[in-house]
C-alpha cells in the first residue's frame, strides 16, 4: 500500500456525525454520511450491535493486481482500492 485515501467509521446516526464533522473540519462537500477531505474520504456507517469505532480503511494498492484483496485485522478491515 501507498497510502490510506479512505475510512469507514461506525457510529449511531451516521448522518448527523457526517454534518457535525463537516462543520468540525471545514469540509464544504459532504453526501449524506460520506465526508471528503480533499482526495480521502470518511465513510459512517450505522453503527451494529455494540461495536463503534473504525470499521475498515482503505488503502491505495501499490500493485494494481492487488486490488479488490482485503484482510481484516483487530477487527478493522484492510482493503486496497
Amino acid at each position: 500500500a501507498t497510502e490510506i485515501v479512505g475510512a469507514e467509521v461506525a457510529v449511531e446516526d451516521p448522518q448527523a456525525i457526517a454534518a457535525q464533522s463537516a462543520r468540525l473540519f471545514g469540509a464544504g462537500a459532504h453526501e449524506r454520511t460520506r465526508l471528503r477531505l480533499e482526495d480521502r474520504t470518511l465513510d459512517f456507517v450505522p453503527s451494529q450491535g455494540n461495536w463503534r469505532g473504525l470499521v475498515a480503511l482503505d488503502l491505495r494498492a501499490r500493485d494494481q493486481s492487488r486490488v479488490g484483496d482485503w484482510a481484516r485485522i483487530g477487527g478493522v478491515k484492510f482493503r486496497f482500492v
